[in-house]
């Protein structure tokens, strides 16, 4: 019984969602913490995966990958239509420090013997709590007080130059 007219206006916006990001740095020794920044245009909404079972929702990030690995990053971009962009970082392995004290104490004045047992290393650095260091393999070191002495050993990876540092206590009587 008649007739009715209607008129709708629609937008259509085009695909406009470029998802690009940063890492820094791309390779490194593990405990690695990489800054990601994404230079993502268009989006409203990001995801990334980080490669290592974690993801997050964050616009930029820090992330630390613990393990040795090649892990791939992936932002994903979503707007008005989606986008996305990988790249790989490269987490080497540290080497494993360690080392044995003898005896388990001294007297003031007494040495004692440092034995560096860590393997497929270049170099070791000794730092005795004192203000002593030493760059020998299995230094010897007195103390002239009394006290808790915090020992550090770093040692160089001969593989690929990352370190590593291990800290114990002695005791001097």
């Amino acid at each position: 019984c008649g007739s009715d007219t209607a008129d709708y206006t629609i937008t259509v916006l085009p695909n406009d969602v470029t998802s690009f990001f940063n890492v820094d740095p791309v390779q490194g020794c593990a405990p690695l913490t990489v800054e990601l920044t994404h230079y993502t245009t268009g989006d409203t909404a990001l995801y990334w995966d980080l490669g290592d079972g974690n993801f997050s929702l964050a616009e930029d990030l820090s992330h630390t990958y613990v393990l040795p690995g090649t892990y791939t990053i992936e932002l994903s971009a979503f707007g008005c239509g989606f986008d996305s962009y990988a790249q790989t970082v490269t987490v080497l392995p540290s080497p494993t420090v360690s080392f044995t004290t003898s005896p388990a104490s001294v007297c003031v004045g007494e040495e004692f013997t440092f034995t560096n047992t860590s393997s497929g290393i270049t170099g070791s650095q000794w730092t005795f709590g004192d203000g002593g260091t030493s760059t020998l393999t299995n230094p010897t070191h007195s103390y002239d007080q009394s006290g808790t002495f915090p020992v550090t050993l770093t040692v160089i990876s001969a593989v690929n130059g990352c370190n590593a540092s291990l800290t114990q206590n002695v005791i001097v009587n």
